[in-house]
């Protein structure tokens, strides 16, 4: 996939997640190559970042554990 096409995809995933349009995947710039993190738009024009920049793979296995734990798949005692 294209990085347009990943973005897309990790946005998707975090729709299901998060039903607001409040947060956003971005990606990195090309210092740390092809990698993501959820941001959240400014007022004032800028984005604040919400989590660590991750790759694909790692964002996907990062929102999988979520939807894990928000469909309570597993119980932690």
């Amino acid at each position: 996939m294209n990085i347009k096409q990943e973005v897309d995809a990790l946005t998707n995933f975090l729709r299901v997640i998060d039903k607001e349009e409040k947060y956003l995947i971005s990606k990195a710039d090309s210092r740390l190559g092809k990698r993501y993190a959820i941001t959240e738009k400014t007022e004032i024009g800028g984005i604040n970042v919400k989590s660590n920049f991750m790759t694909y793979s790692e964002m996907n296995a990062f929102f999988m554990g979520i939807l894990t734990v928000k469909e309570n798949r597993i119980i932690f005692t």
